[in-house]
C-alpha cells in the first residue's frame, strides 16, 4: 500500500521489518519484492547483505536463512 501512495522510506534499512514479516508469514513472493526495493540501494544492500550472512544461522524468532536468501539471492 505504500508504494500505491508513492510512500518510500528514508533509507532502505528500514525496509528490513517488512521483508523479515514476510517471511514470517510465509509470503516469499512479496518478501522477494521488499528485497527488490533494498537492491536498488547497491551499497545499503552489500552492507546488509554481509551483516545477514554473518548471523543467518544464528538463533531467531524468525527464519534468518529465508530473509538471507529473499534479500542476498536472485
Amino acid at each position: 500500500k505504500a508504494r500505491s501512495l508513492e510512500i518510500e522510506p528514508a533509507d532502505v534499512s528500514e525496509w528490513m521489518p517488512l521483508l523479515e514479516a514476510y517471511v514470517y508469514l510465509g509470503d516469499i513472493e512479496h518478501a522477494k519484492q521488499v528485497a527488490g526495493s533494498i537492491r536498488d540501494d547497491k551499497n545499503s544492500f552489500t552492507k546488509m547483505c554481509s551483516q545477514y550472512e554473518a548471523i543467518k544461522d544464528q538463533p531467531a524468532e524468525y527464519d534468518r536463512v529465508s530473509v538471507y536468501e529473499a534479500l542476498c539471492r536472485k
